[in-house]
């Protein structure tokens, strides 16, 4: 079984931190180099882009990006790392964490790329960012080991304890009980690690349990080629070798 997480319980704050400046010429790159819309902060369409599936995060990255193709990502991607900036994504937008966006970061938004390219009528092939899946059931167990990242197939289970509400007063009292059922669901976990896409901000060992010391050591070989700066690390994040 894979433990509970409590998806609600990424924080209580709910207070607004200002975005970290841009530069004039970064912004102008941007708009210059990305084939899609380009967010500043004083824009009510930045403000309606940065809106998290997770009511509780309330990020304010430095510009927000919606390419509409590969090469308009690796665009943006130049741009921050030419400026020294932080990069976090948004993929579906289904995120309970609220990684896709991160205060004074970049934040490249998928959502304008829907596209998937099927190969005889199954969902396999190529399929742009923005999508979002729900409920592939049975699919994750029949993956070969080693296969992908994912690990923990063999877990019987798959719990998630999800909290929902509206009113900001009821905050402590539904982010307690999504923790409490977590907490009991936690001595029948397979390896400790859980099930990431459900959970909020893990501690690294908790990242390298779910993932699994081979995995997670290949991984993290991965990262430090293709990442060394760390740039993309608003999630689990398994960080360079050494660092």
């Amino acid at each position: 079984m894979t433990p509970a997480s409590p998806e609600s319980a990424a924080g209580s704050s709910r207070q607004v931190t200002p975005p970290s400046r841009v530069s004039a010429r970064s912004i102008e790159a941007l708009e210059r180099m990305v084939d899609g819309p380009v967010l500043r902060p004083d824009t009510l369409q930045y403000e309606e882009a940065r809106r998290s599936f997770n009511a509780l995060v309330d990020r304010r990255p430095a510009v927000i990006v919606q390419p509409r193709s590969a090469e308009g990502v690796s665009s943006a991607v130049r741009v921050a790392a030419d400026a020294d900036l932080p990069v976090s994504v948004r993929g579906g937008g289904h995120s309970v964490a609220g990684h896709a966006m991160a205060d004074g970061a970049i934040a490249i938004d998928l959502r304008r790329m829907r596209k998937v390219t099927t190969i005889d009528d199954f969902v396999k092939g190529r399929m742009l960012g923005g999508i979002l899946i729900e409920s592939v059931a049975g699919v994750a167990r029949e993956e070969p080991k080693g296969g992908s990242s994912f690990g923990q197939r063999e877990a019987s289970y798959n719990v998630s304890a999800l909290a929902t509400w509206e009113d900001p007063q009821e905050d402590a009292d539904r982010i307690a009980w999504a923790r409490d059922y977590a907490s009991a669901l936690a001595p029948l976990s397979l390896s400790g690690g859980g099930y990431l896409n459900y959970s909020t901000e893990e501690t690294g060992d908790r990242v390298r349990a779910a993932f699994g010391d081979e995995k997670y050591s290949r991984l993290e070989a991965l990262k430090s080629k293709w990442d060394p700066d760390n740039r993309f690390r608003f999630n689990h994040n398994v960080a360079p070798s050494g660092s």
